[in-house]
């Protein structure tokens, strides 16, 4: 989720109620900082509680990217975008890692149906530096 940028964007795209956006983040504050922009921006109320809040096609979890794999909802995914890196302002020591990544991108990886994509965009960090060398 990170800052919620991202989020608001793609939300943006999909807010004809046709798709369903969820975004995963291990942060606290990177999932009210994606709520309360994307209700401020796209005029909306995000209902739920400390670790999920949805509404209007979207969703926001406070989870890894490691977890989506067992996600009911992959059955009609369209779309996977990784935001690597760390959250803007933060804590740069809480950062994504290979190994998470990692498990995700496989596990994701074959149950996602045809004509589907998987993005990652990968912000210079210590531990981005490795992602160039690990994934094939």
């Amino acid at each position: 989720m990170g800052n919620g940028k991202d989020v608001l964007f793609l939300s943006q795209l999909t807010f004809d109620g046709q798709y369903h956006l969820t975004a995963y983040d291990i942060q606290e504050a990177a999932l009210l900082s994606t709520r309360a922009l994307v209700q401020k921006e796209l005029n909306i109320e995000l209902t739920g509680n400390a670790s999920h809040f949805f509404g209007h096609g979207l969703s926001l979890k406070l989870a890894c990217h490691s977890k989506i794999a067992h996600e009911e909802e992959l059955k009609a995914t369209k779309l996977i975008h990784f935001n690597l890196g760390y959250l803007p302002g933060s804590d740069k020591q809480v950062t994504t890692m290979t190994g998470t990544t990692m498990t995700a991108l496989q596990e994701l990886a074959p149950l996602l149906p045809q004509n589907s994509a998987i993005t990652l965009v990968c912000y210079p960090h210590l531990e981005g530096m490795y992602y160039m060398h690990d994934i094939p």
